[in-house]
């Protein structure tokens, strides 16, 4: 257990402070690309989370990578959700509250110091070391390396993984002997294969981490482009065919998983998968609600259905033959001019229902057609005069502002549609 490197006294100064963490407002933090976890330009701007309350959430989600450097301490009393890479390269993580890996999870010459829990879904590679006096939940493979468990620690679930096997008696993962390996120059043996050694000769604007050479700076690209090694070149938008997804500018295979009970695939990996409860008028389609297109609405006066929302019914002006029906004008057999004073005594009187014409204002209009009307139907072809009052009644009432011209413009269309059909003189017996 001589690994450890959290001092006494510092350890209590941070669990001391935990109160304080507590208190703060809680904070989602972000990756927006990938770089250094203490780079604010990695979570656009905000942070950096190296010291995560209890209150707070850190998720990077995939083909990002968010690497800590060496000499970099993360203090997690929160949340840590890992749907990408993690490369800890030779920094710290303290952690006091769960740490969810999805992704990849690397510890490249770092330290893990777990205190509470760490659920591994996806890949934990250890080429550092990992001090465990709280709980490892594992369902994906541990790679190489050691895992100390101290007095309280505990390993539950999966397997030590690749070149490892749990020792029962310490619950310690330790390396296989497994054969000896004849490795080339510049690699040495790991398990039970040969991996590159761990001093590597990097080329200009690379840094070793771990057994890799990395771009050692994180560049800002612009629109359009992205980050290959150490220069920034043309992003490539991809459409790739069945059976493959994108990942970092180029198409490879989609893998299938069998993803166990209360579980969904998410990219490559199993996540939770989540219970939908859809309100009315929607239904659940790939864990999200949308409108169910079978909906019948019920829509307000003056309003229509369309699709799945009413939407004001517009006021269409209709020719002769014509009536309007929802928001469309349609042809009506038998439109005689008797037919047409009956619907423009129906539309003044709408107008009066709806409130957007006053049933005084209103009076001096049906009469002249009520007029017309009669004189229509004793064969007396001066109705035309009757129905011309009319017009210039109504124009009179937008004139007064006592009715709105958009609401009145149906009108004259209609009655002076129908003076069409009127003899070419005719007296005033008024």
């Amino acid at each position: 257990m001589g690994a450890f490197v959290i001092p006494v006294i510092v350890s209590i100064l941070i669990l001391g402070s935990l109160g304080l963490i507590q208190e703060a407002d809680a904070v989602t933090f972000t990756a927006t690309q990938s770089g250094d976890w203490d780079d604010a330009s990695t979570w656009d701007g905000a942070g950096p989370p190296t010291v995560v309350g209890s209150s707070d959430t850190v998720t990077i989600p995939a083909v990002i990578t968010v690497t800590i450097r060496s000499g970099v301490i993360i203090n997690n009393f929160g949340t840590i959700d890992n749907f990408g890479t993690i490369n800890n390269s030779g920094g710290r993580i303290d952690n006091f509250g769960p740490i969810n890996n999805f992704g990849t999870l690397n510890n490249f010459g770092g330290i893990i110091n777990n205190f509470v829990t760490i659920t591994n879904f996806g890949t934990l590679n250890n080429l550092g070391a990992i001090e465990n006096i709280g709980t490892i939940l594992n369902f994906g493979p541990i790679n190489f390396g050691v895992i100390n468990n101290g007095g309280e620690g505990t390993i539950i679930g999966g397997s030590c993984g690749s070149g490892t096997t749990l020792n029962p008696s310490t619950n310690v993962c330790e390396a296989d002997a497994g054969p000896t390996l004849t490795c080339g120059t510049g690699t040495t043996q790991v398990g039970d294969v040969c991996v590159p050694s761990s001093t590597l000769t990097c080329g200009t604007g690379t840094t070793q981490v771990g057994d890799v050479c990395v771009p050692s700076s994180t560049l800002t690209c612009g629109t359009g482009t992205t980050q290959v090694g150490d220069e920034c070149v043309p992003s490539s938008t991809l459409t790739c065919g069945t059976g493959t997804i994108e990942l970092n500018n180029e198409c490879v295979p989609s893998s299938t998983l069998t993803c166990g009970t209360g579980t969904t695939q998410v990219g490559d990996v199993c996540v939770p998968s989540s219970t939908l409860v859809c309100g009315p008028g929607t239904i659940e389609d790939t864990n999200e609600c949308i409108p169910d297109p079978l909906t019948t609405l019920e829509c307000g006066t003056g309003t229509v259905q369309e699709g799945q929302i009413c939407v004001p019914e517009s006021t269409l002006t209709c020719g002769a033959g014509t009536i309007q029906e929802g928001n469309e004008c349609v042809a009506v057999s038998g439109v005689t001019p008797s037919s047409t004073i009956d619907s423009l005594i129906d539309e003044v009187n709408s107008l009066v229902g709806m409130d957007m014409l006053d049933s005084k204002d209103a009076k001096k209009s049906l009469k002249k057609l009520d007029k017309a009307l009669d004189k229509l139907e004793k064969g007396n072809e001066k109705a035309c005069n009757e129905v011309e009052k009319f017009v210039k009644e109504v124009n009179k009432l937008v004139d007064k502002e006592k009715l709105d011209a958009s609401k009145a413009q149906p009108l004259l269309d209609e009655a002076n549609s129908l003076l069409t059909q009127c003899p070419v003189d005719n007296d005033d017996d008024d």
